[in-house]
C-alpha cells in the first residue's frame, strides 16, 4: 500500500452529479461546477450552487482553515474554493 505522501497532488478538479427519480431530484457538486434542469417548456431549475471563493460563506470557511482570498482567488492563485484535489491549499502536511 502506498503512503498518501507519495501520491502527487499537483492537480484538482470539480465535479457535479445528479440523480433524478420520479419523486426526487438530488444534486451534489464540488467547486464551480453547475447543474441545471430544463423542462420541455424551457423552464430552468437550478440544481446546484457554485462554491465561489468570494461568496461570504466560502470566504469564512477558507479563512477558518488558515487560507485567504485575494482578487476572487484562493491563496491568490486558484479560483476554485471547493475542489477535489489541490491538496497544497487544503492540507500542507500532506506535502511534507
Amino acid at each position: 500500500m502506498r503512503d498518501i505522501k507519495s501520491v502527487p497532488f499537483g492537480a484538482g478538479c470539480t465535479a457535479c452529479v445528479c440523480l433524478i427519480t420520479q419523486e426526487h431530484k438530488f444534486c451534489a457538486n464540488s467547486g464551480d461546477s453547475r447543474a441545471i434542469l430544463v423542462n420541455k417548456a424551457g423552464k430552468v431549475t437550478e440544481l446546484s450552487h457554485d462554491h465561489k471563493p468570494d461568496d461570504p460563506g466560502e470566504m469564512k470557511r477558507i479563512k477558518a482553515g488558515g487560507g485567504f482570498v485575494d482578487d476572487g482567488r484562493v491563496q491568490g492563485i486558484i479560483a476554485v474554493s471547493r475542489a477535489i484535489g489541490d491538496w497544497e491549499y487544503k492540507n500542507p502536511s500532506l506535502l511534507a
